[in-house]
């Protein structure tokens, strides 16, 4: 039996070589080579927690500090990680957090 409210969803790949599961993609090479990246789904609306909304300022650098700290630990390369912080760079730049909380890359 399931709850009215819970709702389920599933991905599915449109070329053959990723498919995202819970927040990460996975994608494969040519070389059957496995790489991992931070994952949104389309629709996702970037909104967070507003640097200027009425949350203590330590939970709001916790916050951009744990969106950084994902973004490292689910990506598998270098550009992984890049493609990552940029995803979440714009996150905290579209929640107006102010620059000192971005990634340097």
């Amino acid at each position: 039996s399931q709850h009215a409210g819970i709702k389920f969803t599933y991905e599915s790949t449109k070329d053959g070589q990723s498919v995202p599961f819970l927040n990460v993609q996975f994608d494969v090479t040519a070389n059957n080579e496995i790489h991992h990246r931070l994952y949104r789904k389309p629709s996702d609306s970037n909104i967070n927690v507003d640097f200027f909304s009425a949350v203590p300022r330590c939970l709001k650098y916790s916050t951009a500090k744990q969106h950084l700290v994902r973004a490292n630990r689910n990506s598998s390369s270098a550009d992984k990680y890049a493609e990552s912080i940029a995803m979440t760079n714009t996150l905290l730049r579209e929640n107006h957090y102010p620059r000192k909380c971005y990634s340097a890359n």
